[in-house]
């Protein structure tokens, strides 16, 4: 999917079925209730994790046109990259590569989004179907029919020693002969009118008794939601067929995709799954450079004796800082190394500070570089000395370390290893 963004692909990668509408249909029709074209918002088009999770797949087809409409406004071309492809590893209601496709020409072919919308409606209720059935209406219309109780066979004579069972039966198929044919007329009359939004009420002055047996208003006020459901869903198809047109007589060429060497070693890796720090500490230490810092030589330094302010002000920022780091145990863990420093200097009656000179900023941010580029040759002496390359037992891990993400040592890394506690 991410070629087929990239190279702007304007044909097929996947062959697709002679009919894309009901394809589209069958899957789309599972989210029941979808938006109408008045409301054309879609999901963001980038990377989420939460798009390889079972309601991915609904809430693309929930605003199947606006993605159709928006998707040629996308600028960032990786961000769709990225969001096609998460969609399409998803292994919960994965996306199909009919829709897949679709999506990406969405984006790469200019008729595509011009396709003319359905006309509007608040909804389309896909969970209803997109035609009349005249099966499903003749279950509504017999519904409506009025009980046996009520009706005209509720009369009937009974014949003299007959038997209550015999005439309940008797009773209940005289009204099933009766209704029947008004019933089968009635749902017939319907399902003719198809396709229609607003069917008319059929016209039943040629059966018998009609009226004692059924409510025409009912029926009409059941039929007419139902019809005017099926004919927006019908709107909707019709939509997906003017897609289909435009998908159909696209030509299928296959992304070739070039094959990768791989970056793991060729031998079988050994069944060390867990490094340990102690072993990459256990060949030889390298040799730590020359210190090239320079020393800042004690005439720079102004020193007296007697407790000054400067202690009382450094309780008070200790504090202000112990306030600040409730929420992080490191935070305090800094804190309380700060406060026993602090403690330590109590005990020392001499103090110090830097002499007014001139030159004495240039002279302290010379000395601070020189620091700074001794601290990066010493860690870039440090870290190849842990580096597979100086382990063969480790020589598994080489791919990891070229590209950077192995053994991910740190100066924090190296420092820890100075605690009194190892």
């Amino acid at each position: 999917m991410s070629a087929f963004v990239y190279q702007q692909k304007q044909d097929l990668n996947w062959s697709v079925p002679s009919d894309v509408a009901s394809n589209l249909w069958n899957a789309i029709a599972l989210t029941k209730i979808m938006p109408g074209p008045h409301d054309l918002r879609h999901p963001k088009v980038e990377y989420d994790a939460s798009l390889m999770g079972a309601s991915s797949a609904a809430s693309i087809y929930q605003s199947w046109m606006g993605l159709i409409q928006g998707l040629c406004a996308v600028t960032n071309k990786f961000s769709l990259m990225m969001w096609l492809s998460t969609l399409a590893c998803s292994t919960v209601n994965a996306l199909n590569t009919n829709v897949l496709q679709i999506l990406a020409l969405s984006h790469t072919r200019a008729n595509m989004p011009v396709v003319s919308l359905p006309p509007a409606c608040d909804s389309f209720r896909l969970g209803l179907s997109k035609g009349a059935s005249e099966t499903e209406l003749r279950t509504a219309v017999a519904a409506l029919c009025v009980p046996l109780t009520s009706s005209p066979d509720a009369t009937l004579i009974r014949r003299q020693n007959e038997k209550t069972g015999a005439y309940t039966r008797r009773r209940q198929q005289e009204f099933e002969s009766n209704s029947a044919p008004i019933i089968n007329y009635i749902a017939w009359a319907l399902s003719v009118q198809w396709p229609c939004q607003v069917p008319v009420s059929p016209n039943v002055s040629g059966l018998h008794n009609a009226s004692a047996y059924i409510n025409l208003d009912r029926v009409m006020t059941m039929a007419k939601p139902k019809f005017k459901a099926w004919f927006e869903n019908l709107q909707f198809y019709r939509y997906l067929e003017r897609i289909g047109r435009i998908v159909t007589i696209l030509p299928v060429t296959t992304i070739s995709v070039p094959s990768m060497p791989s970056l793991y070693p060729s031998r079988t890796p050994s069944s060390v799954t867990h490094i340990k720090q102690q072993d990459l500490f256990l060949g030889a230490g390298p040799s730590i450079p020359d210190d090239i810092t320079g020393a800042i030589g004690a005439e720079l330094l102004d020193l007296w004796t007697g407790a000054g302010g400067s202690k009382v002000q450094l309780q008070t920022l200790i504090d202000k800082l112990e306030i600040s780091a409730t929420g992080s145990k490191y935070e305090q863990a800094y804190v309380a190394n700060l406060r026993d420093s602090a403690l330590k200097l109590q005990v020392s009656t001499v103090e110090c500070g830097l002499v007014k000179r001139d030159g004495l900023q240039r002279d302290l941010d010379i000395h601070l570089d020189a620091c700074r580029k001794y601290v990066a040759l010493i860690y870039g002496t440090l870290t190849p000395a842990v580096s597979p390359g100086t382990r063969p037992e480790l020589d598994y891990a080489t791919a990891l370390w070229s590209i950077k993400h192995w053994p991910r040592v740190s100066p924090t890394f190296f420092l820890e290893q100075l605690s009194q506690l190892r």
